[in-house]
């Protein structure tokens, strides 16, 4: 049996929309995660040219990532650090 230890690490994903965590990479975080490491997230754009639905303007796109990230993360608020 072979036992790796690896040192804690800071970990910074980078995601260039505000579901790419949720799409691609959210398992591997919640690993990173259960195994003790201290992982933060920059979102560099605000999601507003995520949809095809005609109906829903820029800042109606916006404010649904907002208001679901505030659910997940009751402190977040833009420009701040997770916790």
């Amino acid at each position: 049996m072979i036992i790796t230890t690896l040192k804690q690490q800071r970990i910074l994903a980078i995601e260039a929309h505000p579901d790419d965590l949720a799409f691609f990479y959210g398992g591997y975080i919640a690993k990173m995660i259960a195994e003790g490491h201290v992982v933060r997230v920059l979102t560099v754009t605000n999601g507003d040219q995520s949809t095809c639905d005609p109906n829903l303007s820029q800042d109606e796109i916006v404010s649904i990532y907002e208001r679901n990230m505030q659910k997940q993360w009751p402190s977040w608020s833009e420009g701040s650090a997770l916790p």
